[in-house]
């Protein structure tokens, strides 16, 4: 199958949503498909990333877009035109031409463009077309903005408006919407939508040797998503000087790229650590005892849960955290909302060995049995070949 491939960002290096999952797409897929990928980029120092991704594909076309070309788009176009604004944001001709190119250049049998905010290049496209949007942004911006003072309230609330009727309107305009779960399924609420987990990939996330001893937690993700500054910030604010006065040893390492001013100053206090951009998460994980998913914002599936199961560390997580993940409280990780009742799994975890090395094995388990990258790739590659054979089993399945 010849496929074409649309991305918003460079497909790498793998640390972030919108670029670790067409990673994976493009990394099992090319095994028994031939992927051209359009990608953006944003900074030069992006394509010394190339080499990683050309082994996965048989072209790679990149088309250069600055952050102040896309800030521009947003403050000319914005008031006549009632996009919301990531999508103003990646307008681009010569993105549109690159594309044009390629599909006068070659024959490709479908086309896959992965998240809402480039999605409307598709829309002339004939071919069977596939968009991956992960989850939905509508939900995402409805509950961030709980969260939000103003003025990010007031542009939110401009975003949450766009979306309303351009999300739907999006999805119906492909063969098929992806996203991770039932819920951002529902909330998009447009028949045409399936649901297909995330995946971990259990080579870079292995099973750590064992639980260690020592009182440490760890909370990962990439620091400049709102819903990841939030989570550890409520954390700071509600939990962590709590759970320092039973477990005065416990130490917390706060993992992922990009942390802005609010989340360096966390390193001021004792026993926190803000590491910044990790190459081995794997690492990071191994050397905790507990990993936390405060999460209070967001939508969508939690990397951070699946990769710390993987690995065998315990989870304690908020009910928002935990989201369409299939594991149960008690058994695979713990899920707490009041800020108390996440004092006290914490501790608890931190402080014995019985539930947090059932649920070591138990969140393992969880993530072989459902989560993974090769099971995730061959529902994607059975869309595809339903799309191409005409078969509708979203429709079929509800007239059944």
């Amino acid at each position: 199958m010849k496929l074409l491939f649309l991305t918003a960002r460079l497909p790498y290096p793998p640390v972030r949503g919108d670029a670790l999952v067409p990673f994976h797409r493009l990394k099992r897929l090319s095994r028994h498909h031939e992927i051209t990928l359009l990608t953006f980029y944003e900074a030069d120092d992006e394509l010394r990333h190339l080499e990683k991704l050309e082994p996965f594909c048989v072209e790679i076309v990149t088309v250069k877009h600055s952050r102040w070309t896309g800030l521009l788009n947003m403050l000319l176009t914005g008031f006549f035109d009632r996009a919301p604004f990531q999508v103003l944001y990646y307008k681009s001709r010569r993105f549109r031409a690159a594309l044009e190119e390629l599909l006068d250049k070659h024959e490709f049998d479908l086309l896959h463009v992965h998240m809402l905010r480039i999605a409307e290049y598709g829309l002339p496209i004939r071919l069977p077309k596939v968009l991956e949007m992960i989850d939905s942004m509508h939900l995402n911006i409805q509950r961030r903005l709980l969260q939000e003072t103003f003025p990010m309230s007031w542009l939110l609330r401009s975003e949450l408006q766009r979306l309303e009727r351009y999300e739907p309107r999006i999805v119906r305009d492909y063969d098929r919407g992806v996203v991770v779960s039932a819920l951002d399924r529902g909330h998009i609420g447009v028949d045409n939508v399936v649901d297909i987990p995330l995946g971990v990939d259990l080579q870079r996330f292995r099973l750590a040797p064992r639980l260690t001893k020592r009182k440490m937690m760890v909370f990962t993700g990439s620091m400049f998503y709102f819903p990841n500054e939030n989570a550890i910030l409520w954390f700071m604010s509600h939990c962590f000087d709590q759970i320092k006065e039973r477990v005065p040893e416990v130490e917390l390492t706060i993992a992922g790229k990009d942390p802005g001013p609010a989340v360096l100053q966390l390193a001021e206090k004792e026993g926190v650590t803000v590491t910044g951009f990790v190459q081995d998460m794997e690492q990071a994980l191994h050397q905790a005892r507990v990993a936390i998913a405060p999460m209070q914002s967001g939508s969508g599936m939690q990397f951070k849960i699946l990769d710390a199961m993987a690995c065998g560390i315990p989870v304690v997580a908020t009910r928002l955290g935990v989201g369409a993940i299939q594991a149960a409280d008690g058994r695979d990780l713990l899920v707490a909302d009041p800020a108390a009742d996440f004092i006290d799994a914490c501790v608890r975890l931190l402080e014995n060995d019985e539930p947090a090395e059932r649920l070591r094995n138990a969140g393992r388990k969880l993530v072989e049995g459902i989560y993974t990258w090769e099971a995730n790739v061959q529902r994607i590659e059975r869309l595809y070949i339903d799309l191409l054979e005409g078969r509708n089993p979203v429709r079929d399945r509800e007239e059944n």
